[in-house]
């Protein structure tokens, strides 16, 4: 029987960054989810912005409508007024 010692055994050559396996290749994983994630996340506030500034430009609209009726309600209330007391 022979023995032989744990540091004969052949050793493996330095793993690529980019090599499935073992940590860097969970690392390397995990660094492109981040980055998926991130894309991701800068998109829906982008689109959020997006929305918002058109619900915001489309209630200043019917606020604007609002108060020209509201002028016009107003001058019909004084004209009746006006004609009222004759």
């Amino acid at each position: 029987m022979t023995y032989t010692s744990p540091s004969a055994a052949p050793m493996a050559g330095p793993r690529s960054p980019l090599s499935p396996g073992g940590a860097d290749g969970r690392a390397a994983r995990r660094n492109r989810l981040a980055g998926g994630a991130l894309v991701l996340v800068l998109l829906a506030v982008s689109a959020f912005a997006i929305w918002s500034s058109q619900a915001t430009s489309q209630a200043s609209a019917r606020a604007v409508i609002a108060n020209r009726l509201s002028d016009d309600y107003a001058k019909a209330a004084n004209a009746v007024g006006g004609e009222e007391s004759l």
